[in-house]
């Protein structure tokens, strides 16, 4: 009998996610909506609800406070992912969706993460390198909170390596630019996260993909480069690939980054192929706009589209 392989999706910043439906939404009236889907999140957890979907075994590391952290902890146990959370002196934050199904228009209303006390940080790390040993593969995604260090993925991925563990990353900013340097597994930016990564404004597909495979090529990391509904372009040793899912009636984005990230962790740990994890990452990635909830897709939907999803050697 085959084991199951284990990822860790390391969250930082964890959140309570309400989506509310209401059709015709503008401000400055009174909406009593009867569609509100409560669930537990941030980058890490969505990640993880969606790796359970695919048939892996995640759990969740992050930091997590008061009534909502006991929540999201909570949420995630439902659904038979484990958790190790760092209890925090802070409230974990709330994030507000309102969603006009009709008009596909929505709103936005994300709480600042907590501020990490140097205890909490530290408490993290050693949480970290004790539960490391025990998994097969990474995923590092989210905005490092006010009091975390810009280096802190960094670490995480030099401990990483240390244990021969390959770790996927999703993050932007100065925390994404120290991390590329202690080489992760994978990194993926979107266009405008990758431009601010090079220092340079990158407009085009061509542009992309040549600054691409040159980071591929000297870091020897596999380079990801999400193009919202283009697709997505990817280089890895020497070659250089696009790839793009069938067009579907997609409700809400939300979430599909980290749906993309959790197809590509699930494929790494299944033994399948770069061009298997691209087709994937997408068709998990496009599964999650059919309905409202980050990571609340179908395996039979991502499924379906996995079969229509191209990928091609540039």
């Amino acid at each position: 009998m085959t084991t199951r392989k284990k990822i860790v999706c390391v969250g930082p910043d964890l959140a309570v996610d309400k989506t509310i439906l209401i059709e015709g939404f503008s401000a400055g009236h009174l909406y009593r909506p009867k569609d509100v889907l409560t669930l537990a999140s941030g980058k890490g957890c969505n990640v993880a609800r969606v790796l359970k979907t695919l048939g892996a075994e995640p759990a969740v590391l992050g930091w997590a406070g008061g009534h909502n952290g006991r929540f999201i902890e909570g949420g995630m146990r439902e659904i038979g992912v484990d958790t190790h959370f760092i209890p925090i002196s802070a409230e974990s934050r709330v994030c507000v969706a309102i969603l006009d199904p009709l008009d596909h228009i929505l709103t936005e209303i994300n709480e600042t993460n907590p501020v990490i006390q140097p205890a909490e940080v530290q408490a993290f790390h050693q949480a970290y390198l004790r539960l490391l040993p025990a998994f097969d593969l990474v995923t590092l995604s989210g905005r490092l909170p006010p009091g975390v260090p810009p280096d802190f993925y960094a670490l995480l991925i030099e401990a990483a390596h240390r244990c021969g563990k390959p770790v996927l990353l999703d993050t932007y900013g100065e925390s994404l630019r120290q991390a590329v340097g202690a080489r992760p597994t994978l990194v993926k930016p979107n266009l405008r996260e990758f431009g601010e990564l090079l220092g340079e404004e990158i407009t085009g597909v061509e542009e992309a993909s040549a600054a691409a495979g040159k980071m591929a090529g000297q870091l020897g990391i596999q380079v990801v480069v999400t193009l919202g509904e283009q697709g997505m372009l990817a280089a890895w040793q020497g070659r250089l690939f696009v790839a793009r899912a069938p067009r579907v009636q997609a409700l809400i984005a939300v979430g599909s980054g980290d749906a993309f990230l959790a197809g590509m962790a699930h494929t790494f740990v299944s033994g399948g192929s770069f061009e298997d994890a691209l087709r994937l990452g997408l068709a998990a990635s496009a599964a999650n706009t059919l309905q409202p909830g980050a990571g609340m897709l179908s395996r039979e939907q991502v499924d379906e589209i996995y079969a229509r999803t191209e990928v091609n050697s540039m």
